[in-house]
């Protein structure tokens, strides 16, 4: 790692614009357009939002596309480098309970979003955790929260058109984990979540085609909701 990189700190930012205070929003970094992409998540009033707002390193700016996704709420989303498309799935329309959930796939071209149309999908869940795949090509989707409220353990893979479930290794069942993939392993990785009632301290790595569970000498201690690259 270059010596420059180990230097780096957090520093505050002061943007001219922002987006307005919120939770259970989605971020992601569009490479292709060099801006990270926000969208949505839920304001000081539980109102659900469907803003997306884009951020050059310097300020952020709201945008104002054709046709969004509904309001929603801990959604997932990732960038897709095979189609140069950023993919969210799912969420909820509300912090309101009973919670209902959604199971649809939107995709921003860096212009405006359109809603896709796979011929096989997820279902209906909340708090998903998404990570693309260079060395397969493909967004990784696991878990999340099911409609009965429970944390589920599938996988998903999007190929740019469709999904397809993968038969994989168990792993338990998760909502609100983190997920990355690491260029140096050439290997997805998730960390973390909750059970619904436990947060989880473990961490799994995705080869493409199975999981395995990593045995990290030292760790983070068990959280949700963290941010993820």
């Amino acid at each position: 790692i270059p010596s420059a990189l180990l230097a780096q700190n957090w520093t505050q930012q002061s943007p001219v614009t922002s987006p307005p205070a919120r939770g259970g929003s989605a971020m992601v970094y569009d490479p292709l357009r060099h801006q990270t992409v926000l969208f949505g998540g839920q304001n000081s009033a539980n109102v659900a939002l469907n803003d997306t707002w884009v951020y050059d390193g310097s300020n952020w700016t709201k945008l104002s596309p054709a046709t969004s996704p509904p309001a929603r709420l801990w959604q997932g989303m990732a960038f897709d480098a095979q189609t140069g498309n950023v993919v969210l799935f799912g969420g909820c329309p509300s912090s309101a309970v009973p919670l209902s959930y959604l199971t649809d796939t939107w995709l921003w071209n860096g212009t405006t979003w359109t809603q896709a149309s796979p011929s096989a999908k997820p279902s209906a869940r909340q708090a998903p955790a998404m990570s693309y795949d260079p060395a397969h090509g493909r967004v990784v989707l696991f878990g999340g929260s099911s409609s009965a409220g429970t944390a589920l353990a599938d996988t998903w893979v999007w190929d740019g058109t469709n999904w397809t479930p993968q038969a994989t290794a168990p792993v338990p069942a998760r909502r609100f984990s983190s997920m990355s993939f690491d260029l140096l392993n050439n290997v997805t990785v998730m960390f973390g979540g909750d059970t619904g009632s436990a947060p989880l301290a473990d961490t799994w790595l995705w080869s493409g085609t199975n999981w395995s569970q990593a045995n990290p000498a030292s760790s983070p201690t068990a959280r949700n909701t963290q941010g993820q690259a």
